[in-house]
């Protein structure tokens, strides 16, 4: 069994109602290239004609835009193209339903045999100022008997900063586990945490980092990394509910 759950703010819940929705719907993958290309051209139409002639996308273009990317599908200009116009626009809320649909979708998840878990994604572009302590809040938080998971990536854009990943890498700790092994990391009562790196929680989603430039502005893509869950918490009968409380942030 695999589950997605995760804490949300009450002004958030219209948001994702509804985004627990059937991984094996990929975005009609038997679509030709033609269609794709067609598509692709005319949501671009859309949203990338300047401030007073773009439209809204429907959340079903999209998840279909977005789907098409992380399927890499659409070719790199016309990714690059759809996002960074959606940023530019302001993404409405029924555009940021149907990317992360999208998302969801090809997000890999499982669930731990705890009551309860914390899921903390820092920003996956790491810290350039400061000392990094998120890294050392799962160990802490399981050595209170709290299990807990964190997220992230190695390396990305804009910050290039410290992350998760490189601290616990140079502490010796595996940064690359399976879900499998993550999952029996946090259920084991002599561990407790465990680290997953996006390369294996969302493969379509991590690919992406090669769309990153240097000097590049932050996309919807790197706002929604922090949003992919891998990890739920289950909780004991009679109520059946999932229980993985969230922290994320995204300035500091």
């Amino acid at each position: 069994m695999v589950a997605l759950v995760w804490a949300t703010l009450h002004w958030e819940s219209h948001l994702i109602e509804g985004f627990m929705i059937d991984k094996s719907d990929n975005n009609s993958i038997d679509r030709d290239a033609k269609t794709v290309s067609r598509d692709m051209r005319q949501f671009l139409q859309q949203i990338a004609t300047g401030p007073a002639l773009s439209k809204d996308l429907s959340a079903t273009d999209a998840r279909s835009g977005m789907g098409y990317i992380l399927d890499g599908r659409a070719d790199e200009v016309q990714a690059a193209i759809f996002l960074i116009a959606l940023r530019m626009k302001r993404e409405t809320i029924a555009e940021l339903h149907g990317v992360l649909q999208a998302l969801l979708a090809r997000t890999r998840t499982i669930e731990v045999d705890v009551p309860d878990l914390i899921d903390i994604a820092d920003p996956f572009d790491g810290y350039v100022r400061g000392v990094p302590i998120t890294p050392f809040l799962p160990p802490l938080l399981a050595a209170c008997g709290v299990p807990t998971v964190s997220n992230g990536v190695s390396s990305m854009g804009p910050k290039y900063g410290i992350t998760a990943h490189r601290v616990l890498g140079a502490a010796g700790c595996p940064v690359g586990l399976m879900l499998e092994s993550a999952a029996s990391q946090i259920a084991d009562n002599h561990i407790g945490w465990s680290y997953v790196d996006q390369s294996q929680a969302c493969p379509a989603l991590y690919r992406l980092l090669e769309l990153a430039y240097p000097d590049r502005q932050k996309t919807l893509s790197d706002d929604a990394r922090s949003v992919a869950r891998t990890d739920a918490g289950k909780a004991d009968p009679p109520d059946d509910r999932l229980c993985t409380q969230a922290v994320s942030s995204d300035l500091h």
